[in-house]
């Protein structure tokens, strides 16, 4: 007797059941339209269970284990070889195929398709949600890669120490080995200099307009012998030094971190020599301080003035023209044989002309002259209006001129003949007129500065601001008033100050003895008392006449010392320094009817006399460093001389026009 199938008791369950397994197909279906998409994001395309049926809709349906009741006369469905193959034995009397128990109702390949299908979605599922709940951290950035990665490694201490003795190894490699030193500070731009000084072999001077070159770095020596190369590579280098008419030399050097001074190289001469001898054209002194010059080859004068000028043999002409330089001297142009071998003299002259005055044709006309008396000049033409007064003051270390004349002709409403300043540059061929007034007192040059004293145009007796001291700049021609008065009792030039004396006329205040800096504008009260006259009695005392006292006051401490009586005869004493040595000063004065030119040394007691003769004295100009200029006025002649501090040898220059100078306060 066959068995009935229980009714179905799962029914209430089965709707969910399909649905659910339908929602499944769909994400299949779904999966399948999107194969492209998930293909890229390299997951595989779940594949269709392989099912024993057609395309049609599955039809499933859940039963519980308990509900279901095998049919007696249920035929079921030959399976195939393979299939029939895999089921159990059962044992059977007949020929008849075994019935499947109920638990084979269900095909095993639909249920691991269906199984497969909802671990795929699981899967998917919990990948989402992992991706929701887990956000992809934020990209770090290099700093914190870099900060990160070496908090890692101080935390290591087996890292840290490897790292750090590697380092120190490196280190003290580097630091020992030459060439690994060089090369880790050439890589890191470290760079150096270098110095040189080349001198002649046969000379033993310096030599100028060497080539000294390192690699792409090269200089050219100056007039010491010296060059300087910068931006140098540090290591072993090859040092280039090449002249014409010099066999050139190559060195190999060690250049270190800094200066690296290499001190002197020698170059051996090659071409034709040429010796000069150079000396002082009135001391017959050597000058060492001399170069000469020849196109772009030169050679230094040594201590007996001795130079030897090398040049190319295959460059050699007929002659040579060769300039001869030196400090305080005029150049000097010769010419000379090429094929001379014997030596040169030259002598130098003082490179400042003397300025004179000179009356030709009835006239006062301005000259310069140099110190040998030759290359006259006519600067400063006469009118014929000029008098006797004429006044010329010329510039310590310039061919520069200041002239105080009547030469313009210009008078006042009274019909007084008004005096005029001029100031001429004799090397730029430049003169201007920059004052005119009823008088007018040069004091002194002060670099580019001229100070003079001058009555204001127009000014009434009774002004008390009716004398001025002026400075005046060359460069700008700009004019300042240092000091005003009605009347000044004195003014004394001394080293950079200007000492001055106001009178007490018209004054409301008390008047005392001053001083004023010219470069600074310095002003200082020297004596609180009006002073009357001043005197240079010495190198370093001024003394001071009151209206009831004298004084004596130093220049050394700036101090002032009352007299117990007064001076027998106070001498004032007009000093000039020597522009090239300001320890060195000379003066003039009058002894037993003999004039005197006088020097006198800061840094020594005593006096020089360094000429005698019947009517020496002012004005006194030094024309270079061993060379001053004098004036004799006699009977038989007014000329001026220069004398050599070195010997006293003297040498007359030009007869001369008497003019006054600034070593009387009452020059003009």
């Amino acid at each position: 007797m066959s068995k009935q199938r229980k009714p179905d008791l799962a029914k209430n369950n089965y709707s969910d059941l399909e649905k659910r397994v339908d929602d499944l197909m769909a994400t299949e279906r779904t999966l399948q339209d999107k194969k492209e998409q998930l293909a890229a994001e390299e997951s595989e395309l779940v594949p269709r269970p392989n099912l024993p049926m057609d395309d049609k809709k599955l039809d499933i349906k859940v039963l519980r284990e308990e509900d279901i009741e095998e049919p007696e006369d249920v035929a079921l469905p030959v399976a195939d070889e393979q299939s029939s193959a895999e089921q159990p034995a059962t044992e059977s009397t007949n020929e008849e195929a075994p019935k499947s128990a109920p638990d084979e109702l269900e095909d095993t390949t639909t249920d691991k398709a269906v199984q497969d299908i909802i671990a795929k979605e699981g899967d998917t599922s919990l990948a989402v949600a992992d991706k929701a709940a887990h956000p992809p951290e934020p990209k770090q950035s290099l700093l914190s890669k870099l900060k990160h990665a070496i908090g890692n490694w101080w935390r290591s201490p087996i890292k840290r120490n490897s790292t750090l003795f590697a380092a120190a190894i490196a280190i003290i490699l580097v630091g020992i080995v030459p060439t690994s030193r060089y090369f880790v500070l050439n890589s890191l731009g470290v760079r150096s200099s270098t110095s040189v000084r080349v001198i002649d072999h046969s000379s033993l001077q310096p030599l100028r307009n060497v080539e000294v070159r390192i690699g792409d770095r090269a200089a050219l020596t100056d007039e010491t012998g010296y060059a300087t190369l910068k931006d140098l590579r540090l290591g072993d280098r090859d040092l280039h030094v090449s002249r014409r008419a010099f066999a050139n030399r190559t060195l190999n050097i060690t250049l270190g971190w800094g200066s690296n001074p290499l001190g002197e190289y020698w170059l051996y001469p090659t071409g034709s020599q040429y010796v000069f001898v150079l000396e002082d054209f009135l001391s017959g002194s050597a000058v060492s301080e001399a170069e000469v010059i020849s196109d772009d080859v030169s050679a230094l004068a040594d201590q007996d003035g001795l130079a030897r000028l090398t040049i190319d043999a295959e460059d050699d002409a007929p002659q040579l023209n060769v300039n001869v330089y030196a400090e305080g001297y005029r150049t000097e142009t010769v010419v000379i044989d090429a094929n001379t071998t014997e030596q040169q003299t030259i002598r130098l002259v003082p490179h400042l002309r003397h300025f004179f005055v000179s009356e030709r044709d009835a006239r006062r006309d301005i000259y310069a002259i140099d110190a040998d008396g030759e290359s006259e000049e006519l600067i400063l033409e006469g009118t014929g209006y000029e008098n006797d007064n004429m006044t010329l003051l010329a510039h310590p270390d310039y061919n520069r001129l200041a002239v105080i004349s009547t030469r313009e002709n210009v008078r006042n409403d009274d019909g007084f003949l008004l005096s005029n300043l001029t100031i001429i540059d004799a090397d730029d061929d430049y003169q201007e007129t920059i004052a005119t007034s009823e008088r007018i007192q040069l004091i002194d040059w002060y670099g580019d500065y001229l100070v003079f004293l001058q009555i204001t145009e127009g000014a009434s007796g009774t002004n008390p601001e009716r004398h001025r001291i002026v400075r005046y700049n060359y460069r700008t021609e700009r004019v300042i008033t240092l000091a005003t008065s009605n009347y000044f009792n004195s003014v004394m030039p001394v080293g950079p100050y200007v000492y001055f004396a106001p009178s007490s006329i018209f004054q409301e205040t008390e008047t005392n003895l001053e001083r004023i800096h010219v470069i600074d504008d310095e002003r200082e009260t020297v004596l609180e008392r009006e002073s009357w006259s001043l005197f240079r009695t010495s190198l370093n005392n001024l003394t001071i006449a009151t209206n009831n006292q004298w004084y004596n006051y130093s220049l050394v401490d700036d101090t002032n010392q009352a007299l117990s009586e007064a001076p027998v005869n106070p001498q004032n004493r007009f000093y000039k320094q020597n522009p090239w040595d300001d320890t060195i000063f000379a003066r003039a004065e009058r002894r037993d009817g003999q004039g005197l030119i006088v020097l006198e040394r800061t840094d020594q007691t005593g006096e020089e006399i360094l000429q005698e003769a019947p009517g020496a004295g002012y004005p006194l100009r030094w024309l270079n460093k061993t060379t001053v200029v004098y004036r004799v006025n006699t009977l038989d002649e007014t000329a001026d001389y220069v004398v050599s501090t070195e010997n006293g040898n003297t040498q007359k220059i030009v007869n001369v026009t008497p003019a006054s100078a600034t070593e009387r306060w009452y020059s003009y």
